[in-house]
């Protein structure tokens, strides 16, 4: 009884508010996997190439596991329309399934953004990028279990399941874009505000015969941080993302400590909290060598999927989630080319 509770209670989390589509994947280390959130990150960084790569493990203590697993690989290229400018290329990947092959969903993007400093030193610069993507998604109607087999808690898996499904599997392609904008406003101040536009093109393809379902799932999605530097080796760096699907909206935010352990060897440590406050709390630990990054999180439920696990049998503790990532930053080749190197500010 304890794996159909769990597998009807996804179900329903899955299939609400009249929809079909599989839920957008969230990670809660999102400023560590940003080509999923907002094309215009393409590139947007010092070094010449970036591969980053995330590993998200959440509800194994309901008997639902998801697991998701994402990659992604972008580079830019300096040469652009104006002094000064450059574009970025990128490709990102992203699995998610639930349970033994229950339910899984594919998907893969490809992002162009170009990037263009408003002022001579390079103290602000805009960025504008867009996003094509295909989907796979697929769920295996026989092994689920939906609230009208249900008597009370007890199952029938005899009984209809009273929905209509036009198919097990969808595919669908998509688009977006993105804008953003960052600002070295000091040595001691940097921010940096992103919003994106996604899911712009209804789907093809549907599990469900729902007319709701043939709208596009339009995300709204807006991002930003600051550094403060406290001095040569901490930073406070604030991060919050406001993501808005269907007149539903999701906050989470949190600071990060950064610590340079060692200016010399390019060795760093992150420790933070974060989350949305009413739900979950994110523990956040990472460490920097040179151009190598590894960031490992826990979220632990403060609400909502707690109560779900309290009414099961034998259950142990809160419903968690654990995301671990992976980021490397590289360069091509050694730049003998020159470079602008802005004056003091004050």
């Amino acid at each position: 009884m304890r794996a159909g509770f769990s597998i009807v209670v996804v179900v329903l989390l899955s299939f609400s508010q009249g929809h079909s589509q599989v839920q957008e994947v969230k990670f809660s280390q999102f400023f560590n996997f940003p080509l999923y959130l907002n094309p215009a990150a393409t590139g947007n960084f010092a070094q010449d190439y970036r591969v980053a790569g995330i590993y998200r493990q959440q509800w194994n203590s309901i008997n639902a596991e998801f697991t998701t697993f994402g990659i992604s690989g972008d580079m830019k290229f300096s040469r652009g329309l104006m002094p000064g400018d450059f574009w970025g290329v990128g490709i990102y990947a992203v699995d998610d399934h639930l349970g033994d092959n229950l339910m899984q969903h594919q998907k893969v993007g490809l992002s162009l953004a170009y990037h263009h400093p408003l002022d001579f030193h390079g103290r602000h610069l805009i960025s504008i990028g867009g996003v094509f993507s295909y989907a796979f998604s697929a769920v295996n109607i026989e092994k689920l279990l939906f609230e009208s087999q249900f008597d009370g808690f007890m199952p029938d898996i005899q009984a209809p399941n009273g929905e209509s499904f036009s198919s097990d599997n969808a595919a669908n392609y998509d688009a977006g874009g993105g804008v953003s904008y960052k600002f070295f406003i000091n040595r001691k101040w940097q921010t940096s505000v992103s919003v994106s536009a996604l899911n712009l093109i209804a789907p093809q393809e549907n599990f469900l015969l729902d007319s709701a379902s043939a709208r596009a799932l339009n995300r709204g999605v807006v991002s930003g941080w600051v550094r403060y530097k406290l001095n040569d080796r901490v930073s406070l760096v604030p991060r919050w993302l406001i993501n808005n699907q269907r007149n539903n909206t999701e906050v989470s935010s949190g600071v990060v400590t950064e610590y340079l352990v060692s200016p010399q060897k390019q060795v760093q440590l992150n420790i933070g909290v974060l989350g949305q406050w009413k739900e979950y709390v994110t523990f956040y630990a990472g460490a920097g060598i040179k151009n190598l990054e590894i960031h490992a999180s826990y979220d632990l439920s403060i609400a909502g999927l707690t109560n779900i696990a309290s009414v099961q049998e034998g259950a142990s503790g809160k419903p968690g989630v654990f995301e671990i990532s992976l980021v490397y930053r590289g360069n091509k080749r050694k730049s003998t080319a020159s470079y602008i190197v802005p004056c003091r500010i004050f």
